[in-house]
């Protein structure tokens, strides 16, 4: 990703469509290959020569890092291990890492900063919703939260024992990711939104 200095240099192009919360045109394209959603406050990085092309994301692009007890929500390293949520650095700044995987590949990944800011490395809503890959289709009931942590933290409330996945990009991708996910969501007898009680978060509810 490009430093704040190298963003800061940069020059604005255009807007364009977002491919992590679906937003149309809040998606700002930079000189330097970067965009940025207004939406979601989502930094990517795209091809510098094609920048209306995605970035291809290879294996060296994810960020490693350690799995452990998020202690402050009250969540296990059991759990962070099973959604794929760990512990990381980016520019000499802590971060959390949630995996977005797809058939059990590592596709995308959400960074979450100190100051909760969040960018992505890879496209989040390809993959769906975050933990999907962890449960087939066909179960009794499903819970869809807002955030990565909303989910996690939901799925330990239930004695890990049912489904809990959460929106790629926040309450703006609801609408994309639950058409898009459709078959996989309606295969469940019971579908729990649980979304924040905010007005995007509400407005996502209804949509």
């Amino acid at each position: 990703m490009a430093s704040t200095q190298e963003r800061e240099s940069s020059v604005f192009l255009h807007h364009a469509a977002c491919n992590v919360c679906g937003s149309s045109d809040a998606n700002a394209y930079y000189s330097d290959g970067t965009t940025y959603c207004f939406a979601c406050q989502t930094w990517s990085k795209e091809d510098n020569e094609q920048p209306t092309k995605a970035y291809k994301t290879m294996d060296s692009d994810f960020l490693r890092g350690e799995v452990k007890a998020l202690a402050s929500r009250g969540i296990s390293e059991d759990t962070c291990k099973r959604y794929g949520y760990r512990i990381s650095s980016s520019n000499n700044t802590p971060v959390q890492v949630a995996d977005y995987r797809k058939d059990g590949e590592l596709v995308a990944q959400k960074i979450r900063t100190p100051d909760k800011q969040f960018r992505s490395i890879g496209n989040p809503i390809k993959a769906g919703f975050f933990g999907q890959h962890l449960f087939k289709a066909d179960g009794k009931m499903l819970v869809v939260t807002e955030g990565e942590i909303d989910a996690m933290s939901v799925y330990q409330a239930m004695g890990s024992k049912w489904p809990a996945v959460s929106l790629p990009g926040g309450a703006q991708s609801a609408e994309k990711v639950f058409r898009q996910e459709l078959n996989w969501l309606e295969s469940f007898d019971k579908v729990v939104i649980c979304f924040d009680q905010d007005e995007p978060g509400q407005e996502a509810a209804v949509k």
